[in-house]
């Protein structure tokens, strides 16, 4: 079994803007340049039989690339203690039906996909305990900060793995969009 999740891979000059404005949350742990994405479906424990028919489905969707656009950031949950700090993805239509045809896939082969509406961000750095005042300091200086636009042309299968300093990421594979 492996940890799996489909996310969209991020240009090179977006990931390092994104990095770079890493620190001054004493409490967070930041993500490497080299992990962070745009997550568009949790698939959790996927035994191996699953894995290669998912393998097989993500290379058939068919959708055409799309722009995104990154900028802003924020916080999950929106009250109370921060515990995931983003920067926001836009929202195109194409985005949503993208994210909804992987879900619908991971469905149909019997995968748990998270029933929660769909919030496209990258996240930045997790936290525990972090004080507010840091957090609020950290969104202020970054509000509205416009860290790029891409084109989406591929989605991408990547296996969570958990280790003493959090979760590390490889990619298994990439899905061309045509």
């Amino acid at each position: 079994m492996a940890r799996l999740f489909v996310a969209v891979e991020l240009p090179h000059a977006i990931s390092d803007e994104l990095s770079a404005i890493g620190g001054g949350i004493r409490a967070a742990r930041w993500l490497d340049v080299d992990q962070l994405h745009l997550t568009l479906s949790f698939l959790g424990n996927v035994r191996m039989d699953q894995q290669s028919r998912l393998v097989e489905q993500l290379a058939r969707i068919d959708a055409s690339p799309f722009n995104l656009r990154v900028a802003d950031v924020g916080h999950f949950p929106p009250r109370g203690e921060p515990r995931v700090v983003w920067a926001g993805v836009s929202r195109p239509d194409a985005l949503m039906a993208l994210q909804k045809r992987v879900a619908d896939v991971a469905r149909a082969l019997g995968l748990k996909v998270e029933g929660r509406k769909y919030h496209p961000h990258v996240t930045l750095a997790r936290m525990k305990g972090c004080d507010d005042r840091e957090v609020a300091q950290f969104l202020a200086e970054h509000a509205g900060t416009p860290w790029g636009e891409f084109t989406v042309s591929a989605i991408s299968l990547w296996r969570s793995t958990r280790g003493p300093g959090g979760a590390e990421y490889d990619v298994l594979g990439r899905y061309p969009l045509v």
